[in-house]
């Protein structure tokens, strides 16, 4: 979902990450689920924890959320069967990293919509380190 060039994010060995992502998916009609996931090039994975939050509707309609955790960097379907041709995903979580490499954050179709399956404008992903995956707390705790 994001353009091939710059979609590779560079993790440090031993660091936890806070991630965020919002992805406004135009696709065709036909029935298919949606999932998110990360592709691991040289990285490993200590923990992922993340919640996904996602809706398949019109624009401009209202639908409701389906709310899902998400522990694995593989593929996690994020919305159930649907033939709608817009989807809204955000995932927010923590990436706790063991070896350094790089990430790319992808979406997958369980059939092909049947469509020109584009991002839209406003879709992104922001990654940033918090520190150390192993310190219990950092900072003036007692």
């Amino acid at each position: 979902y994001l353009p091939a060039a710059g979609n590779a994010f560079t993790v440090r060995a031993g660091i936890a990450y806070r991630f965020v992502t919002h992805i406004h998916l135009i696709t065709g009609a036909t029935t298919h689920t949606t999932a998110w996931g990360l592709t691991l090039a040289t990285a490993t994975l200590h923990d992922i924890r993340a919640i996904s939050e996602a809706m398949s509707a019109a624009n401009d309609t209202l639908a409701a959320w389906q709310v899902k955790e998400i522990d694995q960097a593989a593929a996690t379907i994020v919305t159930a069967t649907s033939t709608a041709v817009e989807t809204a995903i955000r995932v927010s979580g923590i990436i706790e990293v063991n070896a350094a490499g790089t990430i790319s954050p992808f979406i997958q179709f369980s059939a092909d919509p049947s469509g020109d399956e584009t991002a839209e404008p406003g879709t992104f992903f922001e990654i940033w380190p918090i520190g150390a995956y192993n310190v219990a707390a950092q900072g003036n705790f007692a």
